[in-house]
């Protein structure tokens, strides 16, 4: 694993960071690694005791090779499957199928070639005003984005048909959110009287589409696609809160949200919770 990082001031009140890694992680399975490139970006803006703003952004690819059938190819049909007594190869050279294919996971691993690819982004931004000493503004955003593949291919000499068996199973998430909270400081004349009020809102949303393609050279129509139903959800909050201090001492405080969610029911949309 490598990792390379820096910190510099691009401008007046403006300082960033760079960062990225390379990855290589090999298991102790035969062909089952795990490689990764990461690059990473955050900046920081303050131009003023009123604002400071950080933007953080991230992207990563992983590639993640599979031994074989995970499962029933690898380690788990070692184990369960492949009796001592089978050998690997038949006298002719072909490999041995007498105990099915999960009784030569030399064989599967050999014929059956999977990997998982994702590529990932995470971005966020935080903003923070305060026109005056009484009142000041929070600005919270994220975006989480992912594009997962998971590719195969499975030989014609592992299958009963004898004709090569191709698949690709696409995912895209994404998920993306925000929070704004405002603050006031009553700053009453009589010291011995504070209060403070918050009034806030968030959102948060997710989206995941998907469809899985497999050809199969064995069929009429080799190509075969099926679109899978969106995941689609969201979440909408709106929040106060007053507190009251006398002395230092005596406590108050008074809150009140309500929640709305797609995943209510259609009739109880909206929660309120004081």
């Amino acid at each position: 694993e490598y990792n390379l990082s820096a910190n510099f001031g691009i401008a007046k009140n403006l300082i960033a960071r760079i960062g990225g890694s390379l990855t290589d992680n090999q298991s102790y399975l035969v062909d089952n690694d795990m490689k990764r490139n990461n690059g990473n970006l955050n900046l920081n803006f303050s131009p003023s005791q009123k604002f400071n703003a950080a933007i953080s952004s991230s992207v990563a690819q992983t590639n993640t090779a599979l031994p074989g059938n995970p499962w029933d190819g690898g380690l788990g049909s070692a184990m369960g499957y492949a009796l001592p007594i089978y050998p690997i190869y038949n006298d002719d050279g072909t490999f041995f199928r007498g105990g099915g294919n999960s009784g030569n996971p030399v064989m599967v691993n050999k014929l059956r070639d999977e990997i998982n690819k994702e590529f990932r982004t995470i971005n966020s931004i935080n903003l923070n005003y305060a026109p005056t000493t009484k009142l000041s503004f929070n600005l919270n955003g994220a975006l989480d984005y992912m594009d997962f593949k998971n590719v195969g291919l499975e030989q014609a000499a592992m299958r009963s048909s004898g004709k090569d068996y191709r698949w690709e199973n696409n995912r895209e998430v994404y998920n993306w959110n925000y929070t704004v909270v405002a603050n006031y400081d009553f700053k009453l004349a009589n010291e011995d009287h504070d209060l403070k009020a918050m009034l806030g809102h968030e959102l948060q949303e997710s989206l995941t589409t998907g469809s899985n393609t497999n050809w199969d050279e064995s069929r009429e129509d080799v190509e075969s696609t099926e679109k899978l139903r969106d995941e689609h959800w969201r979440f909408i909050s709106f929040f106060g809160r007053m507190n009251y201090l006398y002395k230092e001492r005596y406590i108050a405080q008074a809150t009140l949200r309500t929640d709305g969610s797609s995943r209510f029911g259609k009739n109880n949309k909206f929660g309120y919770f004081p």
